[in-house]
């Protein structure tokens, strides 16, 4: 009778030592649902933003300057769309009607 009461108090014991959740590796893929909205991250390694000019006609959209972030820096991103990889903006980039800013990496490693 007495082992009967002792396996549910090891059970109990048990589970508070091991941890039930589990963190993310990685952040999500470039094409997941989770960067529709703009979402602040850190950045791993130093990346090269650029900011576009926007034309009437898509095609004509042109690189006007260029900002390397460096590892450690915070900024906000989003998914680009059909046309660019990433759109950004915060550390002296600011997006408007006339301009925004980009960064043309293909996959989701360069931040956390």
């Amino acid at each position: 009778m007495k082992k009967l009461k002792i396996i549910p108090l090891i059970a109990t014991f048990t589970m508070l030592l091991i941890p039930t959740y589990q963190t993310a590796k990685a952040a999500p893929g470039l094409n997941s649902s989770y960067w529709l909205h703009s979402r602040t991250v850190t950045v791993k390694k130093r990346v090269t933003a650029y900011k576009v000019k926007v034309a009437s006609v898509g095609f004509k959209d042109h690189f006007v300057a260029k900002k390397v972030i460096k590892a450690g820096t915070k900024i906000k991103a989003q998914n680009g769309g059909a046309s660019w990889y990433w759109i950004v903006k915060g550390h002296g980039m600011h997006n408007n009607a006339n301009h925004f800013w980009v960064i043309n990496i293909n996959n989701s490693k360069w931040i956390k």
